[in-house]
């Protein structure tokens, strides 16, 4: 007689992946964001994780082996081959620097999420519903629920908070879209599309961004390089075009801190995010724009650099590399702490004797030190010695309070 067999959970029956776009930097920048999705009592994500990539190094590859973190890389050569990089990357182009570095640097700050194109052509049908996000997320509460959402057969996503307003950039940016193609009836909707989280069946995420990938190879290419359009740019006019494919997220999944969003933001307590609009904690906080330099609690996660996070799959070229670095950093620091002794020990001879601009000059008629001038005639319960008095006020000038 066979057991019978327990019902598996709606968890275990929908297969799902978080994705997000990140090269080795942002990876290592990234641990804050896997710490909160994995943790029990915050994200507690039980899916698959995948970065999506144009290049990783052998020790960020490491780390996200020992974190179960999957990858996929790809080079997008397509863009390379069928865009006018001269002039779409003109702006990324710096001094002595090549066109190919000038794409690298707008593929992936610009639109890196096409790689997941190719990554659905391989895993795409291994999942049910999928999240691709950037890599400044934060996690607060259980986030497996948000990805039932797939089923409304929607693109889910949540809009930013400040209103596209007249003479704004974004609605500069579509201005500039409707003067070029003459799409005049062309409207970007209330707020903005903010594509740093997305859930979906796979599928559909695949057909938006094969849709975005199209549009890049049609839009002129001075919007792109003079006006700046960009992937997210991109969605935003297809929300336009077929706003039936799209739905918003319910209110408390995610809150957007760029563009308006860190207004609601109030931290009561460290690494605790409260919602003022609900008087309770977004799921998910987006620390889009740089905006988690303004908490001290996650900030440093976000500039932490990847060979100290990654030093323990580093090899022992590239320990001793990292050690090297630390001792000139050490030894410039004691020469610069010596050299601003001097400048305070010479600033308070000078404002002992205005008139002393140098040593030498700090001379009585018969060649004597000034100091020890004054320290023989002064009698011995009079004030501290100029040596002693110089040495104290250099210290105060140079140590901190």
């Amino acid at each position: 007689m066979s057991e019978a067999k327990e019902k598996p959970s709606n968890r275990q029956r929908l297969r799902t992946a978080l994705l997000f776009t990140a090269n080795t930097h942002q990876v290592a920048q990234a641990d804050l964001m896997l710490s909160t999705l994995f943790d029990d009592n915050a994200g507690n994500f039980s899916g698959d994780v995948w970065v999506l990539s144009t290049g990783l190094d052998d020790a960020a590859r490491a780390y996200l082996d020992a974190r179960g973190v999957r990858y996929h890389i790809d080079g997008m050569l397509w863009a390379w081959e069928a865009l006018n990089w001269k002039e779409i990357a003109k702006t990324e182009l710096v001094p002595g620097g090549t066109w190919e570095e000038a794409f690298e640097r707008y593929r992936n700050k610009r639109m890196s999420k096409l790689i997941f194109c190719d990554w659905f052509d391989s895993h795409g049908a291994n999942y049910d519903s999928v999240a691709i996000c950037d890599s400044d997320m934060y996690f607060q509460k259980d986030v497996n629920a948000v990805f039932s959402c797939a089923g409304n057969g929607k693109i889910n996503y949540a809009k930013e908070d400040n209103p596209i307003v007249s003479g704004s950039g974004l609605w500069t940016k579509d201005f500039h879209y409707r003067r070029l193609l003459g799409d005049l009836d062309y409207r970007s909707g209330d707020r903005e599309i903010n594509i740093g989280f997305l859930v979906a069946a796979p599928e559909r995420i695949n057909h938006l961004f094969a849709e975005v990938k199209k549009k890049f190879l049609e839009l002129p290419a001075e919007l792109i390089s003079q006006y700046k359009w960009h992937d997210q740019d991109i969605c935003r006019l297809l929300r336009y075009e077929h706003p039936e494919i799209f739905a918003t997220f319910r209110h408390g999944v995610i809150v957007h801190t760029c563009s308006g969003g860190l207004k609601r933001i109030e931290e009561r307590r460290a690494g605790r995010f409260y919602d003022r609009e609900t008087n309770d904690m977004p799921g998910i906080i987006h620390f889009g724009g740089r905006t988690w330099e303004n908490f001290d609690s996650v900030a440093p996660a976000f500039t932490i650099e990847s060979d100290r996070l990654f030093y323990t799959y580093l090899s022992d070229a590239a320990r001793r590399k990292l050690g090297e670095r630390f001792d000139e950093a050490t030894a410039r620091r004691l020469e610069k702490r010596v050299e601003d002794w001097e400048a305070a020990v010479e600033a308070e001879k000078e404002a002992l004797d205005p008139d002393a601009t140098t040593d030498s000059e700090m001379r009585d008629e018969h060649g004597n030190s000034a100091f020890t001038v004054v320290t023989e005639t002064a009698k011995p319960e009079a004030a501290p010695e100029p040596e002693r008095r110089v040495i104290w006020n250099a210290a105060r000038r140079i140590l901190p309070d």
